[in-house]
């Protein structure tokens, strides 16, 4: 306050742009705020802490984040997860062909191979005749 009672100037302030560098990468937007930065990432991407403080966009991993491997029977020996950007695919063994999870995505199923069929003079086959068969199921028949 001075001495004829009003103030002086102000000197203002000067916002600061926290995106002046893109630190998101390519796949991202990066978005300034009051007193930091945060990403805005593409579909298929996810922010994540970067070394040196701030965040990234890196890729999610749908094998791992979506149970990919799971459900494309990895463990079981049906197929490999393939991850792609925002999705995966699985890449089925012969034997098995890819279909809709229950639970969303995609998983290897064994191939249906029909049903078990009666023969003549043999006795009921195991598994019971019109029971689905799929891969690598066997049938076993005995004769009468």
């Amino acid at each position: 306050c001075g001495a004829d009672g009003s103030f002086a100037a102000l000197p203002g302030c000067k916002k600061i742009d926290y995106c002046h560098e893109n630190k998101c990468g390519k796949s991202g937007r990066c978005v300034s705020g009051r007193s930091a930065y945060i990403c805005d990432c593409e579909l298929g991407y996810e922010a994540v802490a970067a070394a040196g403080g701030g965040q990234q966009c890196v890729e999610i991993d749908e094998c791992v984040d979506a149970r990919g491997a799971v459900k494309c029977g990895e463990e079981q020996g049906a197929g490999k997860c393939v991850d792609g950007i925002g999705k995966y695919t699985c890449d089925c063994k012969p034997g098995y062909e890819e279909a809709a999870a229950e639970s969303g995505g995609q998983s290897c199923m064994a191939k249906m191979c029909g049903y078990a069929n009666p023969i003549t003079n043999a006795a009921e086959p195991r598994p019971r005749a019109g029971s689905k068969i799929f891969f690598p199921s066997t049938i076993s028949y005995s004769c009468l």
